[in-house]
Parts: structure tokens; C-alpha cells; sequence
């Protein structure tokens, strides 16, 4: 368990964010126990990113003055959505001049929402390369074509734009939908728990495994092998049957594989078996590998108080990446969380203002959210919405407490004062012959 917590818990690529790879330094920066964290958040301490400097009473709530450090620049709280924005280029130390992420809650009925996230990332070098990255409970489904393949199955990249996940009920579903960035690549990592599939028998000091009425097949390569009856009295002090795993190094037939390396511990005939984890925590680099952590003693535990298969680690993530060679790049993903017989909304859509220069924006079902590409206040600008129905825009990036004239093919709807947040919200019907809306500063 520390391997996982030191080499994968505590890295970036754990968690939903972004990595930002320097060609020249693939492993960097590096982390706790100088585990490789490729394109990571900089690491100037032992404690890096919004770690206290220590755990105290007195200094908890303290910056640690040696840890990168991120900032919320906007909240805003309404009724019908929530809207925040969060500046972190200090976390990846010289590798980037921007990183804003700003994301809207748009509350939905039925226990239903959309999320939409907007980042705008700068790197200081164009030869950096940028993943963006979303994890998943269970496998993550594409749309689109295989254009990459380096573990069939497990790690792929796409031509898509849309990706599903269900919870491990089968009662909800995520939905995305990638609008940016322009000509995105979609790697998609993951991996599965197999559990008991049939009886083994393995000598001491062998790598060979022979089974009966089991089902061996070459996906379980690089996963992991378990006996889950090896416990006995002559294994070594303090050796937990439950902790030894060894990693497959191929299989030969739905009855025979061979492991990486040799079994060391008591022979076991009859004895059932468990493939655990491959990719749910693969790591990039020099090095690559997946970073196994045993969830096997948790997961039996679990599994006789609640009758149900244990299926606690998220099993998947995607990294969406754009073309290479850029220093300014956009992402920008609306999410749809639905019961397990909803669909994403048909009608998700990028929007841009028709100069191209000032904003991004997204259309989703009846609701409409626009952002600044630059981050800095928006003056004004234009932008055609197709919708038959009333839709609600929330228009954000503006100037604060400034008012603006919202107006629909040059005919004024209404004045409306941005918050202190740089916001207006309006509803307007755009109808199915479409309508141009202008935002200008009065």
C-alpha cells in the first residue's frame, strides 16, 4: 500500500488535473520517495502542493512557504448555478505563465446536473505537452476510432469526443463531451478486478501455474496473480497470504500462465485465485508501470458484510491531449450526471464570438456559459445561439459592477449590471432560425 501512496496516491496524475511534460525531463518533477510524477505539480519539499508546513495545532492552517500554492480568484452562488474560477500556475513551477480553471454548476431538477469546465492553460515552452486528465470509477467508454495502440484494451487513444462512465450499481451514469481543445487526442488508461475464476496449483520456486476450469486469457498480462488460500503455518513471520501477488508475465493457454518471477512461498493445490489490477494506476516515463496497490483483504471484508463485489478503485482515466507545439491551449468539457437510462443532451455544442478573438463558450440543452479566452475582462462582443425554447445564459469574464446592454440582432433586450464577480445572467428564446447576441460594456 505505501508503493501506491508514495509512487501514485500522492502524484498528479492521481488526481483530476493536468500534466504539463517537459521532453527533457520525463520523469520530473519527482515527489515523496523521488517517485517519477511526469508533468506533475512542482515539488520544492517533502510536502508539496497545499501541504502545511507541519501538523500542529498553530501552523495547520499556515501556507507551507516552500509548497506551490493555488488561488480561488472567483465564487459566485445563484439559484440556478454556481460558478468558480481557481488559478494555479504556481503548482508547476517555471512550466507555465497561466493555468485558470473555471467551473459551473448548473443545477438541473431530478437530482440531475451539468458541469462545465473551462481551462486556459499558457506554457512557458511550446515543446511542453499537456494532458488533461478526468478519472473514472469504472472503465471509461469512447466514442470515435482507435488511432493508438499501446495495450490493446487497456491503454488506447482515440479520434473521439465523448466518454461514459457508470457507477459500479448500474443506477447513474457520467457523461463528457470534449469541445476543446481543437483536434484533441484521447488516451484512454485503464484496467479491471477480475475475481475467482476457478482452482490453481503452483510449486514452490516455480513461475508456472496450472489451473482447472479456469479462463486465462492474454488481457491478464501485466495484471496481477493472487492465491487467496495461501495461508499456511510454515510461511514466513508475519507474512500475510493476502499481500503476495505476482505480476504476469504471459499466458499460454486458458490453463496455463507464467509469472514474472518465481513463487517463494508454501505450495498450494486446489487453491482459488484472484487477477487483481494492470493500468488503474499506470504511470508514465522513463519507467513506465502500473504502481500496484492489494485491495484484496479490504475488498473480502467488504464483500461478506455486504454481499455485494467490491469494486472500491477507480478503474479508469482519460487524458485529453491537444496538438503538439502550442504555448496557449483550451479545455473545455460539459458533463451530464444522469440516471443509468439518461443520454448526454443532444444538442451540447462549442460556441465562439463571431470575431473569434474574445470568448469561448457552450451550448447544453437549454443553458448557455461563455468565457473569456484570455481571462481578463471582456469590453464586449458577439456570438449566434440556434435553440427552439427560452435558454438561460450566464455570460462570465466581464467587468465587475459595470454595466452592459444585451442585445438580440441589434435589437436591445435589456441593461444589466455585472456582479462583483464579472457575471450576467439573462433568458432569452433564440428560436430555430438562431439569433446573434451582443454584450457590450455601456
Amino acid at each position: 500500500q505505501q508503493k501506491n501512496y508514495f509512487q501514485y496516491q500522492k502524484n498528479t496524475v492521481a488526481h483530476n488535473n493536468l500534466l504539463v511534460i517537459d521532453p527533457a525531463d520525463l520523469d520530473g518533477p519527482k515527489k515523496l520517495s523521488l517517485s517519477a510524477d511526469p508533468g506533475g505539480t512542482d515539488a520544492r519539499s517533502t510536502r508539496t502542493f497545499s501541504a502545511p508546513s507541519s501538523f500542529n495545532d498553530v501552523v495547520f492552517v499556515d501556507k507551507n512557504p516552500t509548497a506551490n500554492w493555488a488561488d480561488i480568484i472567483k465564487f459566485e452562488s445563484h439559484p440556478d448555478y454556481a460558478y468558480l474560477m481557481g488559478d494555479a500556475e504556481e503548482a508547476y513551477g517555471n512550466r507555465l505563465s497561466q493555468y485558470d480553471r473555471n467551473l459551473v454548476f448548473l443545477r438541473e431538477k431530478n437530482d440531475e446536473a451539468y458541469l462545465i469546465i473551462f481551462d486556459r492553460v499558457v506554457a512557458t515552452n511550446a515543446a511542453f505537452k499537456k494532458k488533461w486528465l478526468l478519472h473514472t470509477v469504472s472503465e471509461p467508454i469512447l466514442n470515435g476510432k482507435i488511432i493508438g495502440t499501446e495495450v490493446p484494451g487497456h491503454i488506447e487513444t482515440y479520434d473521439g469526443d465523448m466518454m461514459i462512465s457508470e457507477n459500479y450499481e448500474k443506477t447513474s451514469k457520467l457523461h463528457a463531451k470534449f469541445l476543446l481543445p481543437l483536434n484533441q487526442r484521447v488516451r484512454r488508461v485503464s484496467g479491471e478486478i477480475i475475481h475467482t475464476q476457478g482452482t490453481v496449483s503452483l510449486d514452490y520456486g516455480s513461475n508456472k501455474v496450472v489451473g482447472t476450469g479456469t479462463n486465462f486469457t492474454t488481457d491478464m498480462v501485466k495484471h496481477y496473480f493472487h492465491i487467496d488460500k495461501d495461508k499456511t503455518s510454515n510461511v514466513p513471520s508475519g507474512y500475510d497470504g493476502y499481500y503476495d501477488w505476482y505480476e504476469i508475465a504471459s499466458v499460454e493457454d486458458a490453463t496455463h500462465l507464467t509469472l514474472k518471477s518465481n513463487y517463494t512461498h508454501t505450495s498450494t493445490l486446489n487453491g482459488l485465485y484472484t487477477i487483481n489490477q494492470g493500468y488503474q494506476f499506470w504511470v508514465d516515463g522513463t519507467n513506465p508501470k502500473n504502481v500496484f496497490v492489494n485491495g484484496a483483504a479490504r475488498a473480502t471484508a467488504t464483500e461478506a458484510a455486504t454481499g455485494k463485489v467490491w469494486q472500491h478503485m477507480g478503474q479508469g482515466r482519460i487524458e485529453l491531449m491537444p496538438p503538439d507545439g502550442n504555448k496557449t491551449d483550451y479545455f473545455l468539457v460539459a458533463m451530464y450526471v444522469s440516471d443509468i437510462n439518461s443520454s448526454m443532451p443532444g444538442n451540447v455544442q462549442r460556441l465562439e464570438s463571431l470575431s473569434g478573438d474574445e470568448m469561448y463558450g457552450v451550448l447544453i440543452s437549454n443553458k448557455v456559459v461563455m468565457f473569456g479566452k484570455t481571462g481578463l475582462p471582456i469590453n464586449g462582443f458577439d456570438f449566434d445561439v440556434v435553440h427552439v425554447g427560452e435558454v438561460n445564459f450566464l455570460i462570465t469574464d466581464l467587468v465587475p459592477a459595470q454595466s452592459y446592454v444585451v442585445s438580440k440582432n441589434t435589437n436591445m433586450l435589456s441593461t444589466i449590471t455585472a456582479s462583483g464577480q464579472g457575471t450576467i445572467y439573462f433568458k432569452d428564446t433564440p428560436g430555430l432560425s438562431g439569433s446573434t447576441y451582443r454584450i457590450q460594456k455601456q
